[in-house]
């Protein structure tokens, strides 16, 4: 018997259907440009940078240098130019220089990032890296021992330095010199986008981290033009970008959050949509439906990877969002759910604090008002859709009571009336069906 109705697959039709792009891996945010002039729009930053760090030039280990500002908008990417160049300019006055560069999420702990440094070090040496069992002081004479066989200038770059558990470290490669374990000073240069990250210090850390200070402004529209611009030439067919694609990309980039990655994401996704609808050129309505799956795809994840608390406040909104979701009523309907699931309850004070990281992360706008006499509440609105935020969450296995609940139905929905605010558990279930 002859089975019909079988597609065949293979690769080499879907790199024939590619129409679109040359290659996309431009548009990806790990792309680094490979020299100094490849950068735009950072030119004072990269001027006064590179001025800071020329002392390394003269065989002199430079002062530490802290980099500050948004996501997206070149500090981890000029900092890995610049340092690489570096690199390159001592090696040729026949010095030593090495970079290490850590990012401190992968890495937050002492011990995880001396492993790292050392495995540099051992790697640049070709010395033995003797493991230890989690002992610090033991990984830190080994530093000292790399360190002190290499003899060259180290310079650490701790990328997201604020992810640290213990970021008083850096006082002890600031003071290697001055505590005779070294003959220089090691260099450290810190990433963040953490404007105060250095209050929570110890004061012995804040006095050493007297270093360069280089805060990166956000890309305006033209500038994230001209970006996407150089990125396409290298990234597209010629012609396949309508007149206007590039200007929208930048321009919905701008508004938001001057991240020139966001940017280039957009614009990859909407050659992506082009290609898949094997379009022959990438046009403004792609960059619309790119925009739209980019923030479904932004909250999917972000609901999806909520702890179960949160979850369960941010689906007590939900069903309160017609209510006056004020902060006690919020708290009555999140313990309503927790009776039902049969899971601990938190206080109302925790319940607050939850309901201000959810703010944080623009899943709901908590307001703070003031109620005269009877003190203060936040008044909370829902930042996403409500329904795809809703069918997000009731996907956890731990909520499948939810499931049945009217709120799928657009027309109808549970409310919870409390029918007297002085009296938490007064609760009283009523439905209300919507007009037309």
């Amino acid at each position: 018997m002859e089975l019909k109705g079988l597609q065949e697959f293979s690769y080499e039709k879907y790199e024939q259907e590619g129409n679109i792009f040359i290659n996309d891996t431009i548009l990806d945010k790990g792309y680094k440009p490979i020299k100094i002039g490849e950068i735009q729009h950072r030119e004072t930053e990269i001027d006064i940078y590179m001025r800071h760090l020329s002392s390394a030039m003269k065989n002199i280990v430079p002062g530490n240098v802290f980099i500050y500002g948004k996501t997206g908008i070149g500090k981890t990417m000029v900092t890995k130019v610049l340092t690489a160049e570096l690199e390159t300019a001592v090696a040729k006055k026949g010095f030593g220089l090495k970079t290490i560069y850590i990012h401190c999420k992968s890495a937050p702990t002492n011990v995880g990032l001396l492993k790292i440094i050392n495995e540099a070090l051992a790697i640049e040496t070709k010395e033995e890296n003797v493991k230890y069992n989690n002992s610090f002081s033991a990984y830190w004479r080994n530093f000292i021992r790399l360190a002190r066989v290499y003899k060259g200038i180290i310079i650490v770059v701790l990328d997201e330095i604020d992810a640290l558990k213990d970021p008083d470290i850096i006082d002890l490669f600031c003071r290697v010199k001055e505590c005779d374990f070294l003959e220089n000073n090691v260099c450290v240069i810190g990433i963040t986008n953490d404007i105060k990250f250095d209050e929570g210090l110890d004061p012995r850390t804040q006095s050493v981290l007297c270093g360069r200070v280089i805060v990166f402004p956000p890309y305006n529209a033209n500038q994230l033009r001209d970006i996407l611009t150089q990125r396409a030439l290298l990234a597209f067919r010629p012609g396949v970008l309508s007149d206007t694609v590039i200007a929208v990309c930048a321009a919905y980039a701008a508004q938001e959050h001057g991240d020139a990655r966001k940017a280039l994401e957009l614009l990859r996704i909407s050659g992506a949509i082009a290609e898949e609808k094997k379009n022959a050129q990438v046009t403004e309505n792609h960059v619309i439906l790119a925009k739209e799956r980019m923030e479904a795809d932004k909250v999917t994840e972000l609901i999806k990877t909520l702890p179960i608390q949160s979850k369960i406040i941010l689906a007590s909104c939900i069903l309160m969002q017609n209510n006056k979701p004020q902060t006690g009523r919020i708290y009555n309907q999140y313990k309503e759910i927790c009776i039902k699931i049969e899971i601990t309850m938190l206080t109302q004070r925790r319940v607050t604090d939850l309901l201000s990281e959810l703010s944080m992360l623009g899943l709901i706008n908590a307001k703070a008002i003031s109620l005269g006499r009877h003190g203060c509440t936040k008044e909370v609105s829902i930042e996403v859709t409500p329904e795809t935020a809703w069918n997000i969450i009731i996907e956890d296995d731990r909520l499948t009571i939810l499931r049945n609940n009217p709120l799928a139905n657009p027309r109808q929905q549970i409310l919870y009336d409390v029918s007297n605010e002085g009296q938490e558990e007064n609760i009283q279930k009523s439905y209300l069906r919507q007009s037309n």
